[in-house]
């Protein structure tokens, strides 16, 4: 599903080269901005319903990924989304230090990463399950 979203994006980010731009910013980068940040929305709740529920149909069951989202209040999704972006950051400015420093570095990155994934993973499943969740 997200896979479908990102190549879509890329097709009219590709587009743009066609479109008119305003100053240095391209509209097909916009376009694709847009819909990162859409698919970003929908795939985190979505990947966690498919993990919870066995389903992909209900993963990709957008009204119910709209309501959960309402009830978790959009306001606060989109707040740790920032949150988990910003330590993400951090993360990896960290990560970015380390792999500098030939071999060991490389190595603590290398034994780093998987906290960093199941750290993410779990937090977003935090935030989904601070509501009940819709049929």
């Amino acid at each position: 599903m997200v896979i479908f979203f990102v190549s879509v994006g890329m097709i009219i980010a590709g587009a743009g080269i066609f479109v008119p731009t305003f100053g240095t910013v391209d509209l097909g980068f916009l376009v694709l901005a847009t819909i990162s940040i859409i698919t970003t929305l929908i795939s985190m709740i979505g990947t966690i319903r498919f993990a919870q529920k066995s389903s992909i149909y209900q993963s990709s069951v957008f009204g119910a990924i709209f309501e959960h989202t309402g009830t978790i209040s959009w306001m606060n999704y989109i707040i740790a989304l920032i949150v988990l972006w910003i330590a993400a950051l951090v993360f990896g400015a960290i990560v970015g230090i380390l792999v500098t420093i030939p071999v060991l570095g490389w190595l603590i990155a290398f034994f780093l990463s998987p906290f960093w994934v199941i750290f993410a993973a779990r937090y977003m499943t935090q935030i989904y399950e601070s509501a009940p969740a819709p049929a």
